[in-house]
């Protein structure tokens, strides 16, 4: 009787004991091995962590936390603060096989039916601890209970596991000597040819091993690793209406050389320990994201919104952070766009293999008003009041104004400016849209204003001076003076009419 090869693949057997008696006879022919579905190998999946990559939120700990920076707004003002949290990476697979396990592309783990963002498949090779293949690059359903591979009546096994099929860059780049695995690759990462979805393409390679295991260990533990670095984006606090467009990191290195070995950790659990160097190039990696962020009905912030959908994490060669290497961050409120830059180095030095860097953004409500006006000798028009800040604001304003002498590079105040002195012109509804305060001499400015916009009445259409100089050749001085709030503020300042005043004069909403 020829001698069964354990490297085939055999008929499947019924798992149940099977009792066999071998009869002696002259002719010593070896017998053929009972090969039981318990003998298959098998690699464990764990339902409650899951293999998780292209860095999605998964249940380990910080392992450090950067400095917050800024961004600079386009008006000169702190407006987006950037922080960072450093974070493992890897995820140790352990028995209990499902389909539910791998979750994939930066999206959490909520389609266990394989398809769109689960990981249903990886690869794997087995060697002899001589170093003899025992088989290699088979393809394993992450929802198969087993393999079609047996084990070795004897021999131990040594396991090299990789997805998605392309992390084996090459043949030959996968090397198992001295009883150990070790790798090499050469590295570029690809650029999306339609602008704005380089996040999405760029694959996440992984890689486990699993060193001397043998029959009698039962299922087969996969630790699986990053290669690359996670970079992904959060929304923290925003103010209402804020679509973040795209992100960007620009100037990045985008090629290298990579190798692993591996190592054990402290508990003497498999590990494999990257090393990446070469980095040279440098390239615009860009993703959109066209994500419009909103509170609930009546709340202007909102927090903690993920950005990372399906592919929106970007997978990034491990390097030092060229100085010049910068974020870019696309926004827009309420239509009006901003786009902002600001260096990597200024929050991070370092993006390391196998860890995930998730980066919340935060636009802080703030306000900030412009004032213009054209002055034209006597006339005084075109006045605006243009919210420049993040926030939906109200708004109060004051006009105080001197008669001035100018004696060669002195000016002296000879006389207080009294209304009577010249003519408003007010806009048709001013009533409806100001009020003052007899009280204080602020005149109120009923609506929100919204980031980029101005009153749609102004405080006043012209002003003309009619009267005399109190003395010869004085000019009369007119300010306009104007204190903003926070809309969602008002009733924690001092401003009267408050949103639960009984005068109702304040309305919530914006007036276009």
């Amino acid at each position: 009787m020829a001698k069964r090869d354990y490297w085939g693949v055999v008929r499947t057997c019924v798992a149940v004991a099977v009792a066999t008696v071998m009869a002696v006879s002259c002719v010593m022919e070896e017998p053929e091995p009972v090969l039981l579905d318990s003998d298959k190998i098998a690699f464990g999946v764990a339902v409650d962590k899951g293999f998780v990559t292209k860095g999605a939120d998964v249940a380990s700990s910080a392992v450090g936390s950067g400095n917050s920076s800024q961004f600079f707004c386009a008006f000169g003002e702190d407006s987006i603060y950037l922080s960072v949290s450093e974070q493992n990476n890897s995820v140790q697979w352990t028995t209990g096989a499902d389909s539910s396990a791998a979750g994939t592309k930066g999206a959490p783990i909520v389609d266990p039916s394989g398809s769109g963002n689960v990981l249903s498949e990886f690869w794997v090779s087995a060697k002899l601890n001589d170093g003899t293949v025992y088989f290699a690059d088979d393809q394993v359903q992450v929802n198969a209970a087993s393999t079609n591979r047996y084990w070795p009546p004897e021999d131990a096994l040594n396991f090299l596991a990789y997805a998605p099929v392309s992390a084996k860059v090459a043949d030959g780049n996968f090397v198992f000597s001295d009883a150990k695995w070790t790798a090499s690759f050469e590295y570029s990462m690809p650029v999306d040819a339609t602008d704005g979805n380089d996040a999405t393409i760029l694959p996440d390679y992984v890689y486990a091993i699993a060193t001397n295991k043998t029959k009698n260990g039962g299922t087969v533990a996969l630790g699986f690793h990053h290669a690359f670095s996670a970079i992904c984006f959060k929304v923290g606090t925003m103010p209402k209406n804020v679509v973040i467009k795209h992100i960007a990191l620009n100037g990045i290195y985008s090629n290298g050389s990579c190798s692993f070995v591996e190592g054990k950790d402290a508990e003497e659990n498999d590990i494999l320990v990257f090393t990446w160097s070469g980095q040279s190039e440098k390239k615009l990696f860009k993703q959109n994201f066209n994500v419009l962020v909103n509170g609930s009905e009546g709340t202007y912030l909102v927090k903690e919104n993920d950005l990372n959908t399906a592919g929106q994490t970007f997978m990034v060669v491990p390097q030092v952070l060229p100085v010049d290497a910068a974020f870019e961050v696309c926004f827009s409120v309420d239509g009006v766009e901003y786009t902002l830059s600001k260096p990597i180095k200024d929050i991070t030095d370092e993006w390391v293999a196998d860890k995930k860097y998730v980066y919340s953004i935060s636009i802080p409500e703030e306000v900030d008003i412009d004032i213009t006006d054209d002055v034209n000798g006597a006339v005084k028009d075109n006045l605006k009041m243009t919210n420049k800040g993040l926030a939906y604001s109200y708004i109060r304003s004051a006009v105080i104004g001197y008669w001035i002498f100018e004696s060669g590079s002195d000016e002296y105040i000879v006389a207080d400016w009294k209304e009577t002195d010249g003519e408003f012109v007010y806009g048709a509804g001013w009533n409806e849209h100001w009020k003052l305060n007899e009280d204080d001499g602020f005149y109120y400015y009923k609506y929100q204003l919204a980031p980029g916009q101005l009153p749609a009445v102004p405080l006043f259409e012209s002003y003309t001076v009619t009267a005399v100089p109190p003395v010869a050749n004085a000019k009369l001085q007119l300010n306009v003076m104007v204190q903003a709030v926070i809309a969602s503020e008002l009733g924690k300042v001092s401003w009267p009419w408050g949103l639960d005043s009984s005068s109702g004069w304040f309305v919530e909403g914006v007036k276009q």
